[in-house]
């Protein structure tokens, strides 16, 4: 049987440790400072009170050390000045997280980041705070930030894996060109990048990220195109 490990209220400077099957279960406004998770697999295993509105699970100046974590249930959770080091954090839609002073040394994968709620009407869209967060020794596959994320506000791997653009209205137009210079599955893949760009500036979106997640030959021609034209832009 999995071990099941309940926390609720301030739980301060501990050590959790993986042993077995660990589940953890907080309650609602949990908030953990200065404590370490190692080795834990947080698949369908971060709560906060599922039976009560989420009020949200903090965690400040925690580390993360060497956990897997998939598809993680933390709803409205806040990680401040935390420390991602090693393990690998997947298929996480943060809708409704903040991110703050956080530096990641793991791998990000399928991981996306929201400015605001997407999936709450327009007008009520909360925003979310992600800012000064390190990203440069992690590795991103297949990620991306939107509705809002300031992404000047962080710092990102600098090598040929990942390419960051400053202005968005710039990528769309000079792809949309780069498009009309090639042909084929070329032509269509650049267009989508445009056409995926133009959504997310309606969307608040005002940079470009991407990440060299497509391995195959058309992708690899397709982010050497990008690489080529905004590299250093």
């Amino acid at each position: 049987m999995p071990e099941i490990l309940e926390f609720q209220g301030r739980v301060t400077d501990r050590e959790i440790v993986r042993k077995g099957q660990t589940n953890i279960v907080c309650a609602s406004r949990t908030h953990f400072v200065g404590c370490t998770f190692k080795g834990l697999r947080f698949t369908d295993t971060i709560s906060a009170g599922r039976t009560l509105p989420f009020g949200g699970v903090t965690f400040e100046n925690c580390v993360f050390e060497d956990c897997r974590v998939q598809e993680p249930d933390i709803g409205n959770g806040t990680f401040l000045r935390c420390h991602f080091a090693g393990g690998e954090w997947r298929t996480w839609f943060a809708f409704t997280e903040t991110f703050i002073s956080n530096t990641f040394e793991c791998r990000l994968k399928k991981v996306i980041f929201h400015g605001r709620d997407v999936t709450m009407p327009r007008l009520l869209r909360r925003r979310n705070k992600i800012v000064g967060n390190n990203f440069q020794n992690s590795d991103m596959i297949d990620c991306a930030f939107r509705a809002g994320v300031d992404l000047s506000r962080q710092t990102f791997p600098q090598n040929s894996q990942v390419l960051v653009v400053s202005d968005a209205r710039a990528f769309v137009s000079r792809t949309q060109l780069l498009a009309s210079r090639v042909s084929g599955d070329l032509s269509r893949r650049l267009q989508f990048e445009a056409d995926d760009a133009l959504r997310e500036i309606e969307d608040g979106q005002m940079q470009v990220y991407l990440d060299r997640s497509d391995g195959s030959s058309d992708g690899l021609a397709v982010w050497g195109l990008l690489v080529d034209e905004f590299a250093g832009r």
